[in-house]
């Protein structure tokens, strides 16, 4: 499930910013991740995390700055790294009338990925649900297919928002090791929480006040 990735997998952001409905969010945002780092960030609500996250991820275009991806410039549009990045946001990327085992294989299909369901299923604590509908599952449950809709095809940037939101010790102990794992094989992990994650090493942003580097 886990497979290293290449040391040319170095991302770096200069100078993002975005506003909002009229109301700038942030400005002057830059950091750089090299293959095996991770980067957390804080702030009060509000200020702009999802916004970052969803920025990095492809789905909202900055007001200004840049973001490199080996080497290379996104083009307008940020199309360099929605090929390259697992998202995990608020709203669970599942369809609820299907079964768990079916979600995975729809998304396994969409990435073209071919790690064996039953063992992503088993690392992510998913195996006794897998037939259940989605739509039966509790939030932690829905969390933990969501990570291993991570598992399904290896992509080099893990993108997550608040992800111990709704998982239980047990769980938030699986997303550790799913990240340490991630990290070791050389992935990028970057994370919006209020909760330690207990990883030792992440860097560190914090939204909320004029700029922000790391």
């Amino acid at each position: 499930m886990f497979e290293g990735f290449e040391n040319t997998y170095k991302f770096e952001v200069k100078d993002l910013a975005c506003s909002r409905g009229g109301r700038n969010l942030f400005e002057g945002i830059s950091f750089f991740l090299n293959p095996g780092q991770g980067l957390v960030i804080r702030g009060p609500n509000g200020s702009g995390k999802t916004s970052l996250l969803r920025i990095l991820a492809g789905f909202l275009a900055p007001n200004a700055g840049s973001m490199h991806w080996q080497g290379e410039a996104a083009e307008s549009g940020f199309d360099l790294l929605p090929g390259s990045t697992h998202y995990l946001g608020h709203s669970p990327a599942l369809k609820p009338f299907l079964s768990v085992r079916e979600n995975l294989k729809f998304w396994q299909k969409m990435l073209g990925g071919a790690a064996p369901l039953e063992e992503v299923s088993e690392t992510t604590g998913v195996a006794d649900f897998l037939d259940f509908p989605v739509k039966f599952l509790s939030e932690g449950q829905r969390k933990r297919v969501n990570l291993a809709r991570f598992l399904v095809e290896p992509l080099p940037i893990w993108l997550m928002d608040e992800p111990t939101a709704g998982l239980d010790r047990d769980g938030q102990k699986t997303l550790k090791s799913l990240i340490l794992a991630h990290l070791k094989h050389g992935g990028i992990f970057i994370g919006a929480t209020h909760q330690d994650l207990g990883i030792a090493g992440l860097k560190e942003l914090t939204l909320g006040k004029r700029g922000g580097k790391c």
